[in-house]
């Protein structure tokens, strides 16, 4: 049920602990990490050019342990590859280690893009995810890999655990759905969980979680009619 209150009656009292103030222009810069040889040099190219030092692209893969995987050596661009068994062999590192050695205090947009990996990519961000270093959190949710297996509200819910508010970025006319304390048996039917994006909001965020709260309400209303 949705109310005045937010999405299941959840957001009373959530984005009540205050944050320090971030000041309107600051420098900010970004990580790349692409695991492809054919795409990271495209990449490593292409930030140089555009960015010069502003974005750090790195050939590796992110997951839930270090070590090593093969991935295929594949033409530049394609995304529907992944590990596997044969290939080059890539260094794997989790989030939470690559955060340590770059120094990252702060992660303003984590974005996930990893064709069914993503649960572990998550995994290996727990440190990050509980120190609440992350701002804004967004990947893809289908039936590609892991996802194929696994069940989207436990993830959902370890999130919230940790303090994230999840949406559902659906496809239509309204698509942002409150996803956090309102999972359902129907979200995980193939037809809903085709292809789409979630975006989770530290809860700190007030400002940004009260914008997609009024979407999503405004979704589930028109939904109704």
């Amino acid at each position: 049920m949705f109310s005045s209150n937010g999405a299941c009656d959840q957001i009373s009292g959530v984005a009540s602990r205050s944050r320090p103030k971030i000041q309107n222009i600051r420098k900010v810069k970004g990580y790349c990490i692409e695991p492809a040889r054919k795409t990271f040099e495209v990449l490593k190219a292409g930030m140089e050019s555009l960015a010069g030092d502003g974005v750090v692209v790195s050939q590796m893969a992110m997951g839930a342990f270090q070590g090593y995987v093969s991935f295929p050596d594949i033409e530049a661009g394609i995304e529907s590859k992944g590990i596997s068994t044969e290939g080059i062999r890539v260094q794997a590192m989790t989030l939470d280690e690559y955060a340590q050695a770059q120094d990252l205090q702060v992660i303003d947009l984590l974005s996930i893009d990893t064709e069914g990996n993503d649960m572990n990519v998550l995994y290996g961000s727990i440190g990050l995810l509980s120190r609440h270093l992350v701002r804004v959190l967004e990947f893809e949710v289908h039936k590609v890999g892991h996802w194929g297996v696994s069940r989207l509200d436990n993830v959902i819910a370890l999130l919230d655990n940790l303090g994230m508010v999840c949406y559902w970025h659906l496809n239509g006319d309204h698509p942002i759905l409150r996803a956090t304390r309102c999972m359902s048996e129907a979200y995980e039917t193939p037809t809903i969980k085709f292809w789409s994006n979630m975006v989770c909001v530290n809860q700190n965020e007030s400002r940004l979680l009260h914008l997609l709260e009024s979407l999503s309400d405004q979704a589930e209303e028109a939904l109704k009619t």
